[in-house]
């Protein structure tokens, strides 16, 4: 009898102990996590004063406002103007207006700029999509790269 009852005795004490450590398990998360919560760790960041010249110059806008490049052009008999080539933090971005002054609707279709060297040799072309364009419409073309286009003296769209 002493022993069944030694045995009933100990299963109540490990289970009172499996009880007493699953508490102080969740007490010990829930303390770990307010703590964490309460003292949240704030980012640091040093910043070179190198990296900090090189973004200082990468931020300051270029144009290229040559004759040649902002010179009224024509793709397709519309009038290309408003012409503007500009690069700022690393980006060249390329925007101009097609007017449509004929007699008949663009249709829509995916375009080549192809910028040029003096020599007219080749830089890069790039790719954009045209919508349609109604007489007597004007659309945008915008379009950007990482590209360094600056060197650019003219360019043809076709």
């Amino acid at each position: 009898m002493k022993a069944k009852r030694m045995k009933k005795d100990e299963k109540k004490y490990s289970i009172k102990f499996y009880k007493l450590l699953i508490i102080i398990v969740i007490l010990a998360i829930i303390g770990i996590g307010t703590y964490c919560y309460i003292n949240k760790v704030k980012p640091t960041f040093t910043i070179s004063t190198e990296i900090f010249e090189v973004a200082k110059q990468n931020s300051k806008t270029e144009k290229n406002e040559s004759d040649e490049f902002v010179k009224e052009k024509e793709f397709n008999g519309m009038k290309v103007n408003n012409i503007s080539l500009e690069r700022n933090g690393g980006i060249s971005s390329f925007s101009a207006n097609i007017e449509n002054d004929t007699n008949k609707k663009f249709e829509g279709r995916e375009i080549k700029i192809t910028f040029l060297h003096e020599d007219l040799t080749q830089i890069t072309i790039l790719k954009t999509r045209l919508d349609n364009i109604e007489v007597g419409q004007t659309a945008n073309i915008k379009i950007s790269t990482s590209l360094n286009l600056m060197d650019a003296y003219t360019f043809k769209i076709e």
